[in-house]
């Protein structure tokens, strides 16, 4: 076991070999190693818990192995030199925040397993370009992509139910974005300063699309861009492959 806290703010320390034998990994165990540049998870560690490498500005390899299941929230919040991350299929829970301020980190897959997509989980992740999003999915939680100003096009999975407040706000390079028939609310600004969306496409039909609940009307700042992007009516997810 490493413990809480046990190398909190250790800056001179640039690499570290966990042995397979470790189970567990205390919340804020490598908070503020600003120099630590890659780490690898053993297989037997099952969680990542809050706040595990916060800060670390310079970690850059994130390697996970096996069978953890649950990424606590702060767990990599500004971790500023991640540019990818495979989460493994194990992983069901993935915490407020724990992505947030990865200001490199260009592609992401949601594994499964994962149902909800907690608040602010990518926020301001300003390069991620690329972002997979599983079945499993039924909640995108407040501001959860909030200000990934290089995100351009999205899909959002069949099963998906809710879009909650601020989801994509100010993720001003968003262009095109498919919405599953399954959607029933679209929160209160979840396309707000979303300035460059021109087209939505959905998995419905016109009259589908009418008993979508949206909390912003059309004649709000927060609602003009949803409101008056083009629509395009069933549709699959796959017709945003052929989108530049």
């Amino acid at each position: 076991t490493i413990g809480n806290g046990a190398f909190l703010e250790c800056n001179s320390l640039t690499d570290i070999t966990i042995p397979e034998g470790v189970t567990s990994i205390g919340a804020n165990a490598f908070w503020h190693c600003e120099a630590l540049r890659s780490i690898t998870i053993p297989k037997n560690v099952e969680e990542i818990k809050s706040s595990t490498f916060q800060g670390c500005s310079e970690l850059a390899s994130v390697k996970i192995q096996g069978n953890v299941t649950s990424i606590g929230y702060n767990a990599f919040m500004d971790c500023e030199s991640i540019h990818n991350i495979v989460l493994p299929e194990s992983v069901s829970e993935i915490g407020s925040r724990s992505f947030w301020g990865c200001e490199s980190l260009e592609s992401i897959r949601i594994p499964q397993k994962v149902s909800i997509l907690e608040e602010n989980t990518f926020t301001r992740c300003i390069s991620l370009r690329t972002v997979e999003l599983n079945h499993g999915l039924r909640t995108i939680g407040k501001y959860a992509f909030s200000s990934c100003s290089s995100l351009c096009k999205v899909a959002l999975p069949e099963g998906l139910t809710t879009l909650e407040q601020g989801a994509f706000s100010g993720s001003d390079g968003l262009k095109y974005i498919y919405l599953p028939q399954s959607l029933g609310s679209i929160g209160q600004n979840a396309f707000f300063r979303c300035s460059n969306l021109t087209d939505v496409y959905y998995g419905g039909s016109e009259l589908s699309w009418k008993a979508v609940t949206i909390y912003d009307a059309e004649n709000t700042v927060a609602g003009q861009y949803i409101h008056k992007a083009t629509k395009h009516y069933n549709i699959t997810s796959s017709a945003l492959n052929t989108v530049i």
